[in-house]
């Protein structure tokens, strides 16, 4: 049977209803009869009743910038073993008791101390007057939520899926089908009673528009 959407999708909850492995990772099809499978060996067929994505999800990201240079935020400590006043005392006391020659081995004996660091790769810059900052979006994965209902068994369910914008574009396209004969409008009540009732159902975007004109001809004898 063709193919004619399919999406690679990351379950979070729902996985064991639609046959996914531990993983949780699928891939999402759908045939020409507008039914939903995972699995190809032995597929299990679903109608597809709903998709719920509420949008995306941004977190703000802060860039700074100093004298066309990139800083990012960190730590970095250093410790040094030894006093560093030692180098240049060093260096006066051997010039005065040994002209030139003494002013370099004066150096080297005060420059022993050991430098230790321990960094996490960065600074913080705190001169604000000389950075530039900038703000920017990026997303983050968000959820969104599917219906299916078992053909075989009739058991409606719902999952819910990792999903950001390019996900949603792709599972847009794929084309849902609503519950057959869930909802009836008792045909007891008066004409005008069914077409209210029929028009809650409109709002709700349980039948279409179609659906909707359609019964209101019916019951108006149009």
């Amino acid at each position: 049977m063709t193919v004619i959407n399919k999406a690679m999708v990351q379950i979070k909850s729902g996985r064991e209803k639609i046959g996914v492995g531990f993983t949780g990772l699928g891939e999402m099809k759908q045939n020409e009869d507008g039914l939903i499978y995972f699995n190809k060996k032995n597929p299990i067929y679903f109608e597809y009743h709903e998709y719920t994505f509420d949008g995306p999800v941004y977190n703000t990201v802060v860039d700074s910038r100093q004298n066309g240079m990139s800083s990012t935020k960190g730590k970095d400590k250093s410790k040094q073993k030894g006093k560093s006043g030692k180098v240049v005392g060093g260096a006066i006391l051997g010039t005065l008791l040994f002209p030139g020659v003494g002013t370099v081995v004066g150096a080297y004996a005060g420059g022993k101390g050991k430098d230790k660091k321990k960094g996490k790769n960065s600074s913080v810059t705190k001169d604000s007057s000389q950075s530039i900052e900038t703000q920017r979006q990026v997303e983050v994965p968000s959820t969104a939520t599917l219906r299916f209902k078992n053909v075989e068994t009739s058991e409606e369910f719902s999952i819910q899926i990792v999903c950001d914008s390019l996900k949603n574009a792709q599972l847009i396209n794929f084309k849902t089908t609503k519950p057959k004969n869930t909802i009836l409008v008792d045909d007891s009540k008066s004409f005008l009673d069914q077409i209210k009732e029929y028009k809650e159902l409109f709002d709700l975007d349980i039948i279409s528009q179609e659906e909707f004109n359609k019964k209101k001809a019916e019951l108006l004898n149009l």
